[in-house]
């Protein structure tokens, strides 16, 4: 299990659970404040994702004990890194850019090229991508579409094969806001969001409303556990964790 949590004597840290114990991957230090906020393992590595307070992302990458910064591979119009993902030998990250268009890369975990994939960006249109996963060829994107004429929940798929990016927003609820998480589990995407979470069939679309308790404020993250998932956010009674099938 892995968790990010912050310090104020440290700036930002990330820890491993082994058995018991809680054991530190790496402490990071600077001048201003760092936050994290993603983390993704895979071939036994760990990406780490935020920014610090001067809204200059961070891209880093724990191997072999040592800390190896990619920020100097980033765009120059990129602005927050929110999300990440490990699929198929390489880490996808998400987040947001001074345009307005939702920023998308991919970290190749082999020689640890940083590929900024606007065009797929730009096909998805304006906002800001805060939840990524990915099973097979496909990688399950979302966030929140901001754009001049309307707003609302972002949900696309990118098949990574032929690079199509298909819609899936229209097949929420229009009460959704915004998605904070996607986890996938047999053929099955939960996302939540700000108030309400949604099961969305893929082979036929269709949508299943949660109900989660009452005084819940956002489902911020998931995963699948089982036939079904496990969420963790926040309520009006404070931190709140779901199993969800």
């Amino acid at each position: 299990m892995v968790k990010a949590s912050y310090d104020p004597q440290v700036n930002a840290q990330a820890i491993y659970q082994e058995g018991s114990q809680f054991k530190p991957i790496i402490v990071l230090t600077a001048t201003t404040d760092i936050m994290i906020n993603t983390i993704s393992y895979g071939n036994e590595e760990f990406l780490i994702g935020g920014q610090n307070t001067t809204s200059f992302p961070m891209i880093l990458l724990y191997r072999n004990g040592s800390m190896i910064n990619l920020g100097n591979q980033i765009p120059s119009t990129a602005q927050y890194v929110f999300s990440s993902c490990f699929l198929n030998g390489s880490y996808y990250i998400g987040g947001s850019s001074l345009n307005n268009v939702p920023l998308l890369l991919k970290v190749d975990s082999r020689n640890l090229t940083v590929t900024d994939m606007s065009g797929v960006a730009n096909t998805i249109g304006s906002g800001d991508i805060y939840a990524l996963t990915g099973f097979g060829d496909q990688l399950f994107i979302g966030g929140y579409h901001q754009g001049a004429a309307s707003s609302g929940p972002l949900l696309f798929i990118l098949n990574l094969d032929n690079d199509q990016v298909i819609d899936l927003s229209g097949y929420l609820p229009q009460s959704f806001g915004q998605v904070l998480s996607i986890s996938y589990n047999s053929g099955v995407l939960l996302v939540t969001g700000v108030y309400e979470d949604v099961l969305l069939n893929l082979t036929n679309h269709n949508y299943s409303l949660i109900a989660v308790p009452q005084g819940t404020l956002a489902d911020l993250s998931s995963a699948p556990f089982g036939d079904g998932f496990l969420t963790v956010g926040s309520s009006l009674r404070g931190g709140q964790l779901l199993y969800i099938g």
